[in-house]
């Protein structure tokens, strides 16, 4: 499969995507308001349209802000966290400054199929 930085992508395109994914993001969010959260698990899904919106806002992402976003318990987080990473999608590293501190993103492979993704929404 050929890597696309998406950097090098029109900074339209690239806005527009990150608008995309906030705004399902927030959509996510917003069911809870009136339904039960207990009605939707689908961690993965928010994970993956979280760690895209950060990767858009150039902030990185820990551990425990994925947990929050995916209104999972870390431990569960942290499960899927090592499906997403065995299926190549994100990545870990340590906070140079702080080493109790994990902080996850998006691999190239995952930042393709969100934007392949979000184009098809479109």
């Amino acid at each position: 499969m050929a890597t696309l930085n998406l950097c090098s992508l029109p900074m339209s395109d690239h806005t527009r995507r990150c608008s995309i994914a906030s705004q399902l993001l927030s959509d996510r969010r917003l069911r809870t308001r009136y339904f039960s959260p207990s009605l939707f698990g689908e961690p993965v899904w928010d994970i993956l349209l979280d760690l895209y919106v950060g990767y858009g806002a150039g902030r990185p992402t820990s551990t425990s802000d994925v947990a929050l976003a995916a209104s999972t318990p870390l431990t569960t987080t942290l499960r899927w966290i090592d499906v997403l990473q065995g299926k190549g999608l994100i990545e870990r590293w340590p906070d140079p400054n702080d080493k109790r501190r994990v902080y996850v993103g998006l691999t190239e492979i995952g930042q393709l199929a969100m934007a392949r993704y979000l184009d098809a929404v479109t």
